[in-house]
């Protein structure tokens, strides 16, 4: 068991997570969190923005989506939840989970994507769904046409989101999604010096979970197969 600023990092079911949750993740087979899940699950849920570090197949979609689902009001209509993804196959991909993940609950999640056909899109968001998951490039031409609604969103997560400043979408974005009161939570393989101010435009606060010591962090920590190393590290 360890601890950081009053907050234990505990297993699935000790993590303060909804009988609902727990239940499709019992139902996907998993007991235990990872380092990760371990590390951001209770501070995503106590609204501190996050950027989170670590390998591919780390459960980093589960990291954020696990509370994504807790803060969902499914008696709401709105896009509470927006998810952005670098690429098709990992929208798909993260859509697929968290609709699993959150079909206790029933929480509606969509995605949307290029090369698809957008009418049949725009047909389908008329169904409002709680999460929306998408690519950069066609998450935006949803904004411009204003067939997405984006004055309920509480939570954003850019995914993968070095890959994403690669893309030259990362600013852009920001700047789309900013707003004083949005939780937000950066996914990531590294930390870029150039993606630093993107990120600083839509968080409030800063918390970086990484394998190596991130550029202004207020909490660094380090994920390992076996634990969490954790530091105060405030500049």
């Amino acid at each position: 068991m360890c601890g950081i600023g009053g907050i234990i990092f505990l297993k699935f079911n000790e993590l303060g997570l909804e009988e609902d949750l727990l239940k499709a993740i019992k139902r996907s087979g998993f007991e235990e969190a990872t380092p990760i899940q371990k590390a951001t699950i209770p501070l995503v849920l106590a609204g501190i923005d996050v950027i989170g570090q670590a390998q591919t197949g780390t459960g980093k979609t589960a990291a954020f989506g696990l509370p994504i689902l807790q803060h969902v009001d499914v008696k709401e209509e709105h896009i509470q939840a927006i998810v952005v993804s670098p690429t098709r196959e990992l929208a798909i991909q993260t859509q697929e989970e968290l609709y699993r993940l959150g079909k206790d609950k029933r929480a509606k999640v969509q995605v949307v994507y290029g090369g698809a056909d957008i009418r049949r899109q725009i047909k389908l968001l008329k169904h409002v769904p709680q999460i929306l998951v998408g690519t950069p490039g066609r998450l935006l031409d949803h904004i411009n046409r204003k067939t997405v609604d984006l004055s309920h969103v509480k939570t954003l997560v850019l995914d993968e989101a070095d890959e994403m400043l690669d893309m030259g979408f990362l600013e852009q974005l920001s700047k789309t999604f900013r707003k004083k009161d949005r939780r937000c939570f950066f996914p990531q393989r590294c930390q870029r010096q150039s993606a630093q101010s993107a990120k600083n435009s839509c968080m409030n606060r800063k918390l970086s979970i990484s394998r190596q010591k991130s550029l202004r962090p207020i909490w660094s920590i380090s994920i390992s197969s076996k634990r969490a190393n954790m530091k105060n590290s405030i500049s």
